[in-house]
């Protein structure tokens, strides 16, 4: 458990085996019943944001004859937290790695100068982190360098890393990036 992330990330190929067949219990399981997981969402979660690579393209394999090629950022759409869990402790066990996986990349991104990838990324986090058990505010996700309290503390172009509010960068601005946080006392 404590390695799935690495496994994950270190992995040339990701290939989901979901066929669509009746469960013992009766009902259809396939790729839909996959993501539904919450372990294997995290799988998918890894997928995104581990490694240096930048191919985070999954395979799935639906029959035989029937294989597709599926992208990672499903993620932002069926969070963690939100998925099935046989045990809720799993839920918990799940958070902090996921907090770690989302500092890691930020670091990574700001390290790069990927300031574009780091926004998005940054926007985004509080999606990924929908439905888990979190202690503490939002800066427990911040990259290591930062310290700031956001949102709500009006930080957001710092954090951001915006020199100023009519700033543009591959043609997004910090109006777009704090509507996408949800960020009502940035907008």
């Amino acid at each position: 458990v404590a390695s799935l992330s690495s496994y994950v990330g270190q992995c040339r190929y990701f290939f989901i085996l979901a066929p669509t067949i009746t469960h013992e219990a009766g009902h259809q399981i396939g790729y839909s019943s996959w993501k539904s997981r919450g372990w294997c969402r995290f799988e998918r979660l890894s997928r995104a944001l581990t490694g240096m690579r930048s191919d985070s393209t999954m395979i799935l394999v639906r029959r035989e004859d029937m294989v597709n090629e599926v992208g990672a950022h499903d993620y932002l759409f069926d969070p963690v937290g939100f998925g099935d869990f046989g045990y809720d402790s799993d839920r918990h066990r799940l958070a902090g790695r996921v907090e770690g996986l989302l500092r890691e990349r930020l670091d990574y991104f700001l390290q790069c100068g990927r300031l574009s990838e780091y926004r998005r990324l940054l926007t985004f986090s509080g999606t990924v982190l929908r439905g888990l058990p979190l202690h503490g505010a939002w800066n427990r996700v911040l990259p290591r360098s930062m310290t700031v309290q956001w949102p709500g503390g009006g930080d957001f172009l710092r954090y951001m890393h915006f020199a100023a509010a009519g700033e543009r960068m591959d043609g997004t601005t910090p109006l777009l990036l704090a509507a996408s946080a949800g960020d009502v006392c940035a907008v």
